[in-house]
Parts: structure tokens; sequence; C-alpha cells
């Protein structure tokens, strides 16, 4: 649990306890107030006590598709999607208890473009942005039940650019932002149906200095953070400057690492950064400087590993994501 001061206590969720995989991929609470895992061998739901464990069942359809799960998301609708890693797109029917899948049908350009899935996100219309490994955006018109597909169209500065999507987040002022693997951040112009594209630059002010990005988020100050394999940067979206926040390793109170998976404000606006193989980061307001948390084998109640995939806050408290050793592509 996250408090006020600086010091933190980890109480670990392991296989002992029914989690049906050590590496966790992803997670959130439901409206219920279930937590769910996603894990590279299932997807879990959490009543706080005990685990029901979904996975795939060939000889059933309506089973969870591919049990490697990369993300959750629950839309406006209180429908849970789950994103997997070759099984494509699966909706949880809560009254079923059983789940429909969307994957790629070359024959049917309204389609899911690709199986692999990294990321989900709602806008404010209720469409679905469904980032993929390779096969670039695919927004979902859920009430059409289609995908429209947005990929990298050579000589084409305003397409897509990029195969593999990362990150989808919408800003305050409801303008939307897609990070990728490689290609930086890119703006969507939604009168044009186009994107604008934030890319690493040299010898420019307007640029981000890594093309791999994980996340992006607006903090409640209207700060607007950028994650990526090469540190964090502060975007001011006006004048298209960042600042940077990067390791140093003559500054022990500097980012841990440049690897940065998230960055997240909980409910008292601390800022909170999970690195890999540099734990969690909070960050000290008006300074360039962080504490540090980190595995300590002589503490039962440290981190798990130094590697956090992401950081959540449930309704009672926080919850952290980490992992020993994520791949990713």
């Amino acid at each position: 649990m996250f408090t006020s001061d600086n010091k933190i206590k980890f109480d670990h969720i392991a296989l002992e306890d029914g989690l049906s995989q050590i590496v966790v991929e992803c997670l959130t609470q439901d409206y219920q107030g279930f937590m769910w895992f996603g894990t590279q061998d299932g997807l879990n739901r959490y009543d706080g006590y005990k685990f029901v464990v979904y996975r795939n069942n060939v000889s059933d359809k309506n089973s969870l598709s591919n049990n490697y799960i990369n993300c959750l998301y629950e839309d406006s609708d209180k429908v849970l999607w789950i994103g997997t890693l070759g099984g494509g797109l699966n909706r949880y029917d809560r009254e079923k208890d059983n789940f429909s899948s969307f994957r790629h049908d070359p024959n049917n350009s309204d389609s899911i473009s690709g199986n692999k899935i990294r990321t989900i996100f709602e806008d404010y219309t209720g469409d679905l942005w469904i980032g993929t490994s390779l096969c670039g955006l695919n927004k979902f018109i859920k009430k059409e039940n289609r995908f429209v597909h947005y990929v990298n169209e050579p000589g084409n500065e305003f397409s897509i650019g990029a195969r593999s999507i990362r990150s989808v987040y919408e800003d305050k002022e409801k303008k939307l932002w897609i990070g990728t693997w490689d290609h930086g951040i890119k703006k969507y112009d939604r009168e044009k149906d186009r994107f604008i594209c934030y890319k690493n630059k040299v010898n420019t002010t307007d640029n981000i200095n890594a093309n791999r990005i994980n996340s992006m988020f607006e903090d409640s100050k209207g700060v607007f953070w950028v994650s990526g394999n090469d540190g964090i940067q502060v975007l001011d979206k006006e004048n298209k400057t960042f600042k940077e926040f990067r390791h140093d390793i003559n500054n022990p109170k500097s980012l841990s690492n440049n690897y940065v998976s998230q960055v997240f404000e909980d409910s008292m606006n601390n800022i909170w950064v999970g690195t890999k193989d540099g734990g969690l980061n909070k960050y000290i307001p008006g300074t360039n400087e962080f504490i540090h948390y980190r595995h300590d084998t002589k503490d039962a109640h440290s981190l798990s590993f130094d590697s956090v995939k992401s950081v959540y806050e449930d309704r009672s408290g926080i919850c952290l994501l980490y992992t020993s050793d994520a791949a990713d592509e």
C-alpha cells in the first residue's frame, strides 16, 4: 500500500495463492470489484480470497482464445476486453461466464488486422482503439461490429508509419496519442483522419529521445509524461518541446533505469515510475530526483523483482504488477 511517506510494505500474491503463472503482464479491477490478472498462462479473476483461472479449451469455442494475456480493459459499458498474444481480441460475457473472440480473417476486411494485441483503449466517442504487434492500429466501431485499419503507407507522411503499437491515450482535450514501438509518438487528427509524428530527430527541440514508446499519461496538473526505452520525456504539447529524465550513474537520486514501462499518478497525486531492472521510482515534485524501491533478498516485504511492468491503484490501495524478465516485441 502506498502512503504519504517514503516507506512502503509490499505483500505478494504468488503461485501458492492460486495465481496461474508467476509472470503477470497486466491487471485491472472491474466495476464489481474483482481484480483481473493477465499472465503468460491464463486469465485470473481474484476476489481477495481465491482465484478463478480461465484458459483456452480447444474443444470449446467460447473459451479464452489464447492463454498469453497482454492487456486488459473495461470499457464504459462495463465490458471486459482481453488482448492476447496470438489469439486476437476477446470479450468477456459475465452472464454466461465465457468469451467471444475477434481474430484476423484474411477474407474479411472488417476483421481485426492481427492477432497479437498489445493495447486496448476506449475514446470519448465509445470506439475502441486496438494496438497490435506488426499489424498496425485498429479502431473497433462497436455499434457496427467492425474494425477500421491504420497501417503504414510508404510515401505517406501522415499514415501511422508503424507496424507495432504499444499504447493509446486520450488527453483531457480529447486528443488521441499513439505510442509506437519504432516510430515515436503519433497524434491523431480526427478531422483529417491522419497522424502527426513526434519522432526522434537529431539537433532539434521538437523531438523525443527514443522512438520506442511504452506508455503515455497526463497527470492531474496537465503534465504529459511519455515513457520509453531511453528514459522519460515530459511533453509541452503547445510548443512541441520535451524535458527529459534519465539515469545518471553519478547521481544516485536520478531515474534508476532508462527503460521505463509506465508512469502512474495515485490518488494522493504521487507520481510513480515502473522500470525494467531498476525497480520502482517515486518522483520528487519540482526536482530531477527520484526515490528508489528495489528487491531486497533480506526483506520479505520488498519488491519481488526489479522489473516493474505497470502500477495500478485499486479501490483500497495499490497493486503492483511486476515481472522478473519480460520479453518485448
